[in-house]
């Protein structure tokens, strides 16, 4: 499938035809994520996460905890009407 590069305001844009997003079971308003992988675009559809433990899932705590600096931080003195 043939498919053209088009300017559309200060950037370029590809029209994808419905049978084609149909065929890789996509909706519109869909996300996607871009990275260039050999010299091509490669578009992957972002889905969305759907519990706050799948998107900590992946996350090393005990690298993260394992400087005991990190625990706390000083923001300064309150500016406004903090209350500690």
């Amino acid at each position: 499938m043939l498919l053209t590069l088009k300017k559309w305001g200060n950037s370029s844009a590809i029209r994808l035809p419905k049978s084609l997003l149909e065929e890789v079971g996509i909706h519109d308003d869909a996300s996607f994520e871009a990275e260039v992988k050999d010299g091509s675009i490669v578009l992957k559809e972002k889905k969305e996460v759907e519990s706050l433990e799948e998107l900590f899932s992946d996350f090393d705590t005990e690298s993260y905890f394992r400087n005991k600096d990190t625990l706390e931080y000083d923001w300064g003195k309150p500016q406004g009407k903090e209350i500690f």
